[in-house]
């Protein structure tokens, strides 16, 4: 008896209806259970993604339940960590940064309000990409327990590099200045009388002056 080879791919789905899925190891039908792929078959690839669209699908509501805070947290780690030229895990390490505590420092500060300027975090626009850590002190090192808060994306911009004491004038300058304003006279309403009559009257007074 002998078998034909098949020519083509279709013909090979024809002949082997199931595929295993990469992630959960199942076999079910191609034809139902995977997505095609954008891409055409080449150098003996199926034009089948290699994972059920089940697995696809459990993979995508993980990441919509995931805690924003823990993945702010990674970012905020990574960035200070390559901004000190050395690997996350080494500065984690180091520094005391673990991603949890700092998830917790962040979601708090996100509840209150930004520890140098005290606006709440809910009356700004960019939600939770306006919290950040700042280091209080950059020319110390920046153990997480001792060095450093959580502020605003504006402070922590205004603030950059700027010793503590420095930056502590500023902030009270701002304060001050703040006060100031809610002293000072506001200037007088400029009414237009005729913005204030009905809209016949308006209309009638409009007319008169405009007639000589």
């Amino acid at each position: 008896m002998s078998f034909e080879i098949p020519a083509t791919w279709d013909e090979v789905y024809l002949l082997f209806p199931k595929q295993k899925c990469e992630k959960c190891r199942g076999w079910y039908d191609r034809d139902v259970a995977f997505r095609r792929s954008n891409l055409l078959a080449y150098a003996g690839r199926k034009n089948f993604h290699p994972v059920c669209v089940g697995c696809e699908q459990t993979e995508r509501d993980t990441l919509k339940h995931k805690d924003p805070f823990i993945e702010k947290a990674h970012a905020t780690v990574r960035g200070h960590a390559q901004r000190r030229g050395i690997k996350k895990a080494e500065f984690i390490s180091l520094y005391g940064w673990d991603i949890k505590r700092v998830a917790h420092i962040l979601r708090h500060g996100y509840e209150n309000t930004c520890t140098y300027c005290r606006r709440l975090y809910s009356t700004m626009l960019n939600g939770i990409r306006d919290i950040t850590m700042d280091i209080i002190d950059p020319a110390r090192e920046p153990f997480l327990e001792t060095n450093t808060t959580a502020c605003c994306q504006t402070c922590n911009s205004s603030k950059r590099d700027m010793p503590p004491d420095m930056w502590a004038r500023k902030l009270r300058f701002w304060r001050e200045w703040e006060a100031n304003q809610l002293r000072m006279p506001q200037p007088p309403i400029q009414l237009n009388l005729i913005d204030l009559l009905p809209l016949a009257l308006r209309t009638h007074a409009s007319a008169s002056v405009i007639q000589p």
